[in-house]
């Protein structure tokens, strides 16, 4: 069986960057993006099996490190009347979003404390005899590529070339599995979490991507500067701190195995009906149809 699995947050945030939030006036563009993201890569890779993952409001990881993320909430502080607003609006559908889709016949996971990134992780290792596509720009998502595992990012209807194991050790030099320590060793800008090299805010050492993919191939040795530099007592003290923070799935993630969507053609329509989604009743119509009648009648590969 083929396995998509959305990550409902990118989406979200597509759409406040992409000035889609609103669709047409209404407080839907989220809604109607999700949808039309299932069906670019419901019909790109032949499958129904669509599943929706979401970050919880709340985290295990910021309970115990403030600073975690801590810059993004202290940037919504900065933003215009009209970008609260849309801000607000996107999370206001995200939370209606996970009922929206289950009406639709989808799977949408959710668990308290942890992130969608988790959550995709639990569904890659809990799902492991079935082809799985995930649909997110998100990079802590590398470390969970196998053979049967790739990572696309949707960009207006265009699907782009997926990332796949084979991809990555060419780009990297490294294994997929090494990607949750790259992080750990060299920090993560977009999670704030800081590289093993400073120290109460002052940098000791300089840590930059070439030497940690340097050092993880194993092209040191122990007289090498930054290997002393990362055997230093706070430097594993950091290292530990951060590959708690960085390794998906987070410790207290449930299993997650993945039954067979429950989708039909009149089940959407009805909806696309009652948000007025005038393009998927006329435009687009023929794809839905397509998708609904075709995947139904496949067997699971």
């Amino acid at each position: 069986m083929k396995i998509v699995v959305i990550d409902g947050n990118f989406v979200a945030h597509k759409c406040r960057f992409t000035d889609s939030v609103l669709y047409q006036g209404k407080e839907t563009g989220v809604f109607h993006s999700l949808l039309e993201t299932t069906l670019d890569l419901g019909t790109v890779f032949e499958t129904q099996n669509v599943n929706f993952v979401f970050d919880s409001k709340h985290s295990y990881r910021k309970r115990k490190y403030s600073w975690y993320k801590q810059r993004r909430a202290q940037n919504r502080e900065k933003l215009s009347e009209q970008e609260r607003f849309l801000l607000s609006s996107m999370y206001r559908q995200i939370d209606q979003s996970k009922k929206f889709l289950e009406k639709c016949g989808f799977n949408v996971f959710l668990q308290n404390g942890v992130e969608g990134d988790d959550l995709i992780a639990s569904l890659v290792f809990f799902n492991k005899n079935h082809k799985i596509i995930i649909a997110s720009s998100d990079q802590d998502l590398y470390q969970l590529l196998r053979k049967n595992v790739e990572i696309v990012t949707p960009n207006q209807r265009w699907i782009g070339r997926s990332m796949t194991s084979e991809l990555f050790e060419k780009k990297f030099g490294i294994l997929p599995s090494q990607w949750s320590e790259f992080k750990a060793i060299n920090g993560c800008h977009s999670d704030e979490v800081p590289n093993i090299g400073k120290k109460d805010g002052k940098v000791i050492f300089k840590v930059g991507e070439k030497t940690t993919l340097k050092y993880l191939k194993g092209e040191m040795n122990e007289n090498d500067k930054f290997v002393k530099n990362i055997s230093m007592d706070f430097a594993q003290e950091n290292l530990k701190r951060n590959r708690w923070l960085v390794k998906i799935p987070f410790e207290k993630t449930k299993p997650i195995q993945v039954q067979k969507s429950k989708i039909n053609f009149e089940n959407l329509t009805s909806v696309f009906e009652e948000y007025c989604f005038n393009d998927f009743l006329q435009d687009r119509i023929d794809e839905w149809r397509r998708f609904c009648e075709n995947t139904q009648n496949r067997p699971e590969d």
